[in-house]
């Protein structure tokens, strides 16, 4: 069905986004490229940088998440589930009390 969004609306980057999600844990590497490519088509939307940061934690690219979760709380301040993705950034990096900040 996804693939199919994105064949009638390949500017749309929900279709994007949510096929990434799926794929996340069977094809990290696709999964990244889609959610990079969502980015692209809408930069404003904050869900699309917490999608990204989310695989780009699971693969241990800390810092590059943390840059994707501050964009996204740049454009959603008071997400709670962006501000806990980024302490799991912080505590990748090892930066303790940041995460608990």
């Amino acid at each position: 069905a996804l693939d199919k969004a994105i064949e009638l609306k390949p500017s749309d980057s929900a279709s994007y986004r949510m096929k990434a999600e799926v794929i996340a844990t069977s094809k990290p590497d696709e999964a990244l490229k889609l959610a990079s490519k969502a980015i692209e088509l809408e930069p404003a939307i904050a869900r699309n940088y917490f999608c990204r940061a989310g695989l780009l934690n699971k693969q241990e690219k800390y810092q590059e998440a943390l840059d994707d979760l501050n964009q996204a709380l740049k454009l959603d301040p008071n997400n709670i589930n962006f501000i806990v993705e980024r302490a799991e950034a912080y505590k990748g990096l090892k930066e303790y009390d940041k995460a608990l900040a």
